[in-house]
């Protein structure tokens, strides 16, 4: 092939299915060790979530893989067609329903909602939950304890106390086009309420005879908040004549950009790492954020996501390799 040749790849969106497990623990790798404490063994968490996502039932999402009539006409794992690696996924994943797969991410984000100054609490659902308490980094610690933990699933209280969050998978690889990015949120988010209204309708006989046959249960009725986390690089620079600095945080991909636009809350807190570019006039160091984003905002999400490409492309940092495990 010439180097000037173009070649036209389709993608497509599919089922996690259980041969996609490898490709999706590689996928996870990264945020598993953005996440994970240093006690944890990354490669055993980011294999339990990736096993998580292949059970049929316990989840909504989907996976994306490039399809070809060529590939097709090979005997190749995937029924449809496609390569054996998944290139993205976007998931949602109840705390309850994979409560050991997803340790680590709930450890991260008590212990960072705890201990970070860097709070921001931007929806009065959320504000209204905590308003009688005396200190919001503790209290909210408290609440995601609650939000995390148990399955309400009855769907007669829809007030804050009823609230519950799930965990945001939105994972590719760097060199799939983030174009395909809106329309992965917006059937996740389809996905989320088709799945959510065939639970709520379920009796109580229902539930029961799901649980005596060991059919999965995704335990996503009463979900309200996704978290998600994503890093950012947090630039600064020193000002023209020496007067102070310049501060600007850097999303190596626009839907992390999009969604702490679109969050509802926001904890943040710096990585041990900090390092000087070029001639030591520009420092980065490496923010870790955990947000929380209404289900119902994620097709705004898309929206923006749309809006950033068709003005400015897709940004990446020239100095922040997307697919390199992230300091923690």
């Amino acid at each position: 092939m010439s180097s000037g040749e173009t070649v036209d790849v389709q993608f497509e969106f599919f089922d996690a299915e259980a041969y996609d497990e490898p490709a999706l623990k590689r996928l996870l790798m990264r945020r598993a060790s953005a996440v994970c404490s240093v006690a944890v063994d990354v490669d055993a968490a980011a294999g339990a979530v990736a096993r998580a996502l292949c059970i049929k039932g316990a989840s909504v999402g989907s996976v994306v893989k490039s399809t070809s009539l060529e590939i097709a006409a090979q005997d190749a794992p995937d029924p449809n067609g496609a390569e054996d690696d998944a290139l993205g996924v976007a998931a949602v994943l109840s705390f309850p329903a994979h409560a050991r797969a997803l340790k680590p991410f709930r450890q991260r984000v008590l212990h960072a909602s705890a201990q970070s100054t860097d709070v921001d609490l931007r929806s009065e659902r959320i504000r209204k939950a905590l308003r009688s308490a005396s200190s919001a980094e503790v209290t909210l610690s408290s609440l995601l304890h609650r939000m995390t933990s148990e399955a309400a699933t009855s769907a007669d209280d829809s007030g804050p106390d009823r609230d519950r969050v799930a965990l945001l998978l939105l994972e590719r690889v760097i060199n799939l086009p983030p174009q395909l990015v809106p329309d992965l949120l917006r059937t996740l988010e389809q996905e989320l309420q088709e799945k959510q209204q065939q639970e709520r309708c379920e009796d109580d006989e229902e539930r029961k005879l799901r649980k005596r046959t060991g059919e999965p249960d995704a335990q996503l009725a009463a979900v309200t908040y996704l978290l998600y986390f994503t890093e950012a690089y947090e630039v600064s620079a020193k000002a023209k004549e020496g007067k102070g600095e310049m501060r600007e945080l850097l999303y190596p991909k626009p839907e992390d950009e999009a969604l702490v636009e679109h969050a509802d809350a926001t904890i943040s807190w710096h990585s041990h790492l900090t390092s000087k570019i070029s001639d030591g006039s520009v420092e980065y160091a490496v923010r870790h954020i955990a947000m929380l984003v209404s289900v119902d905002k994620l097709r705004a999400a898309a929206t923006r996501i749309e809006r950033v490409l068709l003005t400015q492309g897709a940004f990446r940092a020239p100095f922040f390799d997307t697919d390199q495990p992230v300091d923690r």
